[in-house]
């Protein structure tokens, strides 16, 4: 019986331990009016971060945060996102702004400044 409940227990942890949940972000960015179209793979709670610096020493950093969460019951993802640029090689933060989207739902953040304009999207599934 001892060796039974030993092996149910080893499986369990086992079966938690191999239930990390990843997400895919397909994103749809333009940065000052230049598009890009990257997808990546991350887990919840783990930054996945963009980057674009050109040989000048001039782009743009994008961090994006996943968390779970619900909106009505329903399984969603909060995005915390936080937007940073590069010039001559120093880097600047320049906004972090949150979305939050129903897994399969597009969220958007959208931004105008001196610094220039911003437009993401993204969509969020499991994996």
């Amino acid at each position: 019986m001892k060796t039974l409940i030993i092996s149910i227990a080893i499986v369990l942890i086992s079966a938690h331990s191999h239930a990390v949940t990843h997400v895919k972000l397909a994103m749809d960015l333009a940065i000052n009016g230049k598009s890009s179209r990257p997808n990546v793979v991350t887990s919840f709670g783990k930054a996945a971060v963009l980057t674009q610096v050109e040989k000048s020493g001039n782009g743009y950093e994008i961090s994006v945060l996943p968390n779970k969460t619900t909106i009505d019951g329903k399984e969603a993802v909060k995005l915390d996102f936080i937007v940073s640029k590069f010039e001559g090689g120093i880097k600047t933060r320049i906004s972090k702004p949150q979305a939050i989207a129903l897994l399969g739902q597009e969220a958007r953040v959208s931004q105008e400044s001196k610094e220039g304009s911003l437009d993401l999207r993204v969509v969020p599934t499991l994996q």
